[in-house]
């Protein structure tokens, strides 16, 4: 179970991108293929059919959110057709012999810069060139996420702040004409700072 980060990312623009934006971000979350090589469930014939057929076909997606990780920088299909899981993504281009370097896990933390995206979104307010959204991270920030996210809505600015608790340290981060312009971070301590209100 992670520490929980919350996010708050207030987005500026001209109307017409802002509505777009919105239009993309509401969308389904990735998921991707489950497979045990013991489930119970052995194929001791043709297994390997089951296997090619897993691999090559993706999942359907998950769920319907405001501000969906995939549907703003998706995952790609070569990726959800393989487990989640590193280990098991690795053990299972073994035995249909695809190489996979590592699972939807490592993909999503190389390329989000948290695992499972955004938790818990919602569009706090939308207005014609505005919009704010709120969500929780595993761990800490997506800073990745929203790197690749500003060059393709470079029009857009993206101010972003987060805290996350558990670990005691928050920041704040700009995103302008494609770039990350400022990004400042600290350390606290949570409880001393309940003390004190």
């Amino acid at each position: 179970m992670p520490n929980w980060c919350t996010n708050k990312v207030e987005i500026t623009g001209p109307t017409d991108d802002i509505k777009r934006f919105r239009r993309q971000a509401k969308g389904r979350t990735q998921s991707y293929n489950e497979f045990s090589p013991h489930s119970g469930k052995a194929w001791p014939i043709h297994d390997d059919i089951r296997l090619d057929l897993l691999v090559s076909t993706p999942p359907d997606l998950g769920d319907t959110v405001e501000f969906s990780f995939h549907s703003l920088y998706p995952v790609p299909d070569e990726f959800r057709c393989f487990p989640y899981d590193d280990a098991r993504a690795v053990e299972l281009g073994e035995l249909v012999d695809i190489k996979r370097p590592y699972g939807g896990y490592r993909w999503e933390s190389i390329h989000w810069g948290c695992k499972w995206g955004g938790c818990d979104t919602e569009l706090v307010a939308g207005e014609d060139t505005y919009l704010h959204y709120e969500f929780n991270t595993p761990w800490g920030p997506a800073i990745d996420f929203f790197d690749k996210v500003s060059q393709d809505w470079p029009n857009l600015t993206f101010d972003l702040s987060y805290d996350e608790p558990g670990m005691g340290f928050r920041g704040e981060a700009t995103w302008e004409e494609g770039s990350l312009v400022s990004e400042h971070s600290h350390e606290y301590n949570y409880e001393e700072e309940q003390e004190d209100e």
